[in-house]
Order: structure tokens, then sequence, then C-alpha cells
């Protein structure tokens, strides 16, 4: 009987586990990336720390200062070294535990930190699985890095605002919750984030103050130049729109004060601005700054008489 569970295991088991894995895919994980994918991570989380820690700095962090702590615990997560990342996070996690903003947000990251398993076919793909399904039960810790991360905020670290404003957007970590995700990002916009000001714009404040907020910063940042670009944009089409209707109406013999009483001008749509200089204008500031999207749609949105303006034009 028992050599028959153990000939089971041995032969049977691993199949049914392939089939299985096979038929239902990696699942878990999953979940977690997309939630990852949400909030953006920023892809160098411990480039903060320029210089290396001195002799005295790595004395001070193990006789418990939590400045050098910090120091020497970014040192390590920065610089990949492995066998010391255990003791990287205990030195950050000692660090935000004494007041140390910047350590309280990195430690919140640990948490939303997810291996990316991609393999396929063969043994492999049963592998994947069993660390996926780790990943499922051991990483999803979201309230822990709202915590830690909130905590960061409330101590005026402008990156943990911004990040804190992007979880209470998407409800991961905490309850959805607009009005908090709002003061977040206005709170970080007042500390000259840039990302903070852009999202501020353009979800929290009227479209009569959103302009004035993004052309603060679009000489030097190319996303506020790129959503200037498309809001003048937008407002060339209404205004096209808008001239079209009114150029119908006096062909089908309609007077001006009829015109006037039949259609409502659009909001903040003037009849004589040219919107699609200023569209072009914003998007070379973005091409200038470096965005290689935004120099390709110049080069095509300048001269509307080519074949290719009105495909783009839409596309873009």
């Amino acid at each position: 009987m028992r050599h028959g569970f153990l000939l089971f295991l041995i032969v049977f088991a691993p199949s049914a586990i392939w089939i299985w894995v096979h038929k239902y895919g990696l699942d878990f994980g999953d979940e977690i990336r997309q939630k990852n994918q949400e909030l953006e991570l920023p892809a160098a989380v411990y480039s903060y720390l320029v210089a290396s820690p001195t002799e005295v700095t790595f004395e001070a962090a193990d006789q418990g200062d939590a400045a050098s702590q910090y120091d020497v615990g970014v040192y390590y997560l920065k610089n990949k070294i492995m066998d010391k990342y255990g003791y990287a996070y205990k030195l950050l996690e000692n660090s935000a535990e004494a007041g140390i903003p910047n350590a309280s947000y990195l430690y919140g990251m640990k948490y939303l930190e997810v291996p990316n398993i991609s393999v396929s076919g063969g043994i492999g793909k049963v592998w994947a699985y069993f660390i996926n399904m780790y990943i499922y039960f051991f990483y999803d810790d979201y309230e822990k890095a709202f915590d830690y991360i909130n905590n960061a905020a409330e101590q005026g670290y402008v990156e943990a605002q911004y990040f804190i404003a992007k979880m209470y957007s998407k409800g991961i970590g905490i309850e959805r919750n607009n009005s908090e995700a709002c003061r977040w990002l206005e709170t970080a916009y007042n500390n000259d984030h840039s990302d903070a000001t852009v999202g501020y714009a353009t979800l929290c404040v009227d479209k009569s103050k959103e302009i004035h907020i993004l052309e603060s910063i679009a000489d030097r940042y190319f996303l506020a130049s790129l959503v200037l670009s498309r809001i003048y944009r937008e407002k060339e089409e209404l205004q096209k729109e808008y001239l079209d209707e009114i150029t119908s109406l006096r062909e089908r013999g309609w007077s001006e004060k009829e015109i006037e009483e039949f259609i409502e001008q659009p909001e903040g749509i003037s009849q004589e601005e040219n919107y699609h200089e200023k569209e072009l204008h914003w998007l070379s500031k973005a091409a200038y700054l470096g965005y290689t999207f935004a120099a390709e749609r110049y080069e095509i949105l300048k001269n509307p008489d080519s074949e290719e303006y009105e495909f783009w034009h839409d596309y873009y």
C-alpha cells in the first residue's frame, strides 16, 4: 500500500500538477502585478544616496544611529549586495521607526516589490506557478505599504505624498478616496513635485485653472508640455465643430442673431484663437525636453496639408 502511494506521488502527481497549471495558467501573482502597474512604481527607488557611506557611517549604523542606518540600508539595496538585503531592510525598518521619513517611504515600498516571473513551457512553467503562488500569499501586503508610505507623507516627504495620492486614487492599500487623493496631490504640488503638479492640474482643479498650473512647469517638464498640447488640440477640435456649424447655418440663410440664439459657444473656446499654433508650440517644447514621440508628431502636425496629417492628428 505504501509503495503504491509513493508510486502515485512520483509518477502521477507531477503530471496532475502539470495538467492543472497548463489549463489554468499562472494566475497567482498576476493580480498583484496588475496593481503595481497601476501604481507605476518608481524605477530607481534606491537612487537617492549618491556618495558611499564612510566607515564612520557603518559604525554609527551598527550602534543604532537612525540616519546612518538609512544611508547604509540604501547603500546595500542600491548596489544590489544580495547577502545584505535582509540586513538592509532591517536597517530601514529601524530608521523608519525612529522617524526618518525617507526610510519609512522606502521600507513601505518593500511590500510592493514583486519578482517578475515569465517562464514558458516545460517544468519551468510548473516552477513559476509555485513562485507565483508564494508571491500571492506573501507579497500582498498593500495595507502595510500604505501605513509606512503614509507616515512618510505626513512627515513631509514629497515622493511619499505623491505616491500616497496614487494609492488613494486607485484604491490600493486603502479605500478609494478621490478627495484624499487630490489633497495629497495638492500638497505635493505645493512642494514642487512635477508629476503631482500634472496630476493635480488634470484631476483636481477647474478647467479655468488647469492651463495656468501646467504652464508653471511646462518649460522644464515634458509631460506638462505634452498635456498642454493635447488640451489645445481638443480646443482646436471644439472650435472647428463650432465654426463649421456656424458656417452651415449661414449658408442656409440664418441671420447672425438667429445663429447666436441657436448655438451655444463652447466654454473656454474663442472663435479667433489659433489653437493649432498653441498645440504645436507645446508639442515642440515637449520634443525639446527630450520626448521623442512629441518630436515625431510635431514634424507631421506642423503641415496640415500633408497626407499623414489627418491620420496622425486623430491618432495622437
